[in-house]
């Protein structure tokens, strides 16, 4: 009868496994999700596998335990400050003629932003859609033709893919003349 030599194997196992568990464990938690698809408010465990010390026998399975995940980075006061919209022109309170170029960056889902012009009373005058940034802000312009002279309020912002909401809102008022 053949004898096998199996010194090392378990080891080797065990380190393949912890291996494993470890790279599928930073994928999660680098993931920032908590399964359903939205980012975790609070940080997800990340389990750790620990080896049996040299001087007492390996045991067939390593052992698992759990330690917290360390927090996501936070924003940057310069990314906060800016936000993911921003409109660069017509200033605030600027006066602008009956039609108008507005300027501005952003970035939003598949990069579509939607923008309104409201009269003073809050209704819709005119609206439409932009094209800026989908992975990074990038710039995005659009024209607006006014009904008639006035005040009133540039809306730019994106349509919630979850809900159809405006999210990520800025306002600039003008005069036109």
């Amino acid at each position: 009868m053949a004898a096998r030599h199996e010194s090392g194997t378990g080891t080797a196992r065990r380190a393949l496994l912890a291996a494993v568990l470890g790279l599928a464990l930073a994928g999660a938690a680098a993931c920032g999700t908590n399964g359903d698809d939205t980012a975790a408010a609070t940080p997800t465990p990340v389990s750790t596998v620990t080896e049996a010390p040299a001087s007492e026998a390996p045991s067939p399975e390593p052992t698992v335990t759990d330690a917290p995940a360390s927090p996501a980075p936070k924003p940057t006061a310069a990314a906060v400050a800016n936000g993911p919209i921003v409109i660069l022109s017509p200033a605030e309170g600027s006066g602008v003629a009956r039609t108008f170029v507005v300027r501005g960056r952003s970035v939003s889902f598949e990069g579509t932003i939607v923008w309104q012009l409201l009269k003073a009373d809050g209704t819709v005058a005119t609206q439409g859609t932009a094209q800026g940034g989908a992975d990074s802000p990038a710039p995005y312009q659009f024209t607006v033709k006014t009904p008639a002279a006035g005040t009133y309020t540039v809306r730019v912002f994106e349509e919630s893919a979850k809900d159809g909401k405006a999210v990520h809102e800025v306002r600039r008022t003008v005069s036109v003349g």
